[in-house]
């Protein structure tokens, strides 16, 4: 899961100019991104080794209005990526039932 490439490229190009502590959240972020989507600020400031605080300014210095929108980033990609696994899964199921229907048909009437 990658949230926004938009996101993800802004953090990699401005990664140079952030203190240590913002690198060290934006690494995390980027090392982690389904953490950042379903598990609580404190507690991914807190696997990142920064305070919360830091979590938030790494948000406004990616132009974002706070670490809520940072998260719901990152938690659209992963829905978009849960979907998307769901449709293949469907298609895959949709092909295995006409592949066991058409082997049925052989069998039941000796093709």
């Amino acid at each position: 899961m990658q949230p926004s490439d938009t996101l993800r490229e802004q953090i990699i190009a401005q990664y140079d100019a952030m203190s240590a502590q913002l690198q060290q959240a934006a690494r995390y972020v980027l090392e982690h991104p389904e953490e950042v989507a379903l598990v609580s600020m404190r507690e991914v400031a807190r696997y990142a080794d920064v305070q919360p605080a830091t979590m938030t300014r790494l948000a406004k210095y990616l132009g974002l209005p706070g670490y809520d929108e940072l998260r719901a980033q990152h938690a659209a990609a992963l829905r978009q990526e849960v979907m998307a696994l769901r449709r293949r899964f469907a298609s895959g199921a949709m092909k295995a039932v006409k592949g066991e229907q058409a082997i049925r048909h052989r069998v039941c009437f000796k093709e």
